[in-house]
């Protein structure tokens, strides 16, 4: 069995999209052994080094603004699933089916940020005013859910630093 077939074979067993199982329905025919794949996010991930030079005087600044940390249980889901297929494509590479993953990980991010911006409660809570959030609003989508990643996993380690 291949590396692809093998990727295909665990979406098929761990996707709940309609469109994954439908692009991947002829993996089925044999069930080999398969590992999960980890959605942790931490020192250890594949592109925490990049999100720490990119992100962190921007997510210092956040902390001192009280940027909100979630958005929503749709943005939680985003750096799950972005998380999980940054973990795919360093074991499987490049294949074709982690660039229809990542397109539907933007439309759905796209989606949620353009319904946030509609909504005036959530526009409240994010002043665009504030130079962290004119900066979030300025990034692209995948940009904003790796940002949003890392704030979580700061926000997460000052707080079992300060217990």
């Amino acid at each position: 069995m291949t590396s692809q077939d093998a990727l295909l074979f665990w979406f098929l067993r761990f996707s709940d999209g309609f469109d994954l199982k439908k692009a991947l329905i002829k993996s089925l025919d044999s069930e080999p052994q398969s590992e999960a794949i980890s959605a942790e996010y931490d020192d250890s991930h594949v592109r925490f080094e990049e999100d720490h030079k990119q992100f962190n005087k921007l997510t210092t600044l956040m902390m001192i603004e009280g940027f909100p940390t979630h958005f929503g249980l749709l943005t939680a889901d985003a750096t799950i699933r972005l998380t999980l297929h940054e973990s795919l494509v360093a074991k499987y590479g490049s294949a074709q089916v982690l660039h229809k993953l990542l397109k539907s990980i933007k439309t759905a991010e796209r989606t949620q940020f353009q319904g946030m911006l509609a909504d005036n409660s959530t526009v409240k809570t994010v002043k665009a005013k504030t130079t962290c959030a004119q900066k979030y609003l300025d990034m692209c989508s995948i940009d904003r859910i790796r940002l949003m990643r890392y704030y979580d996993f700061v926000c997460s380690q000052n707080s079992k630093s300060v217990s």
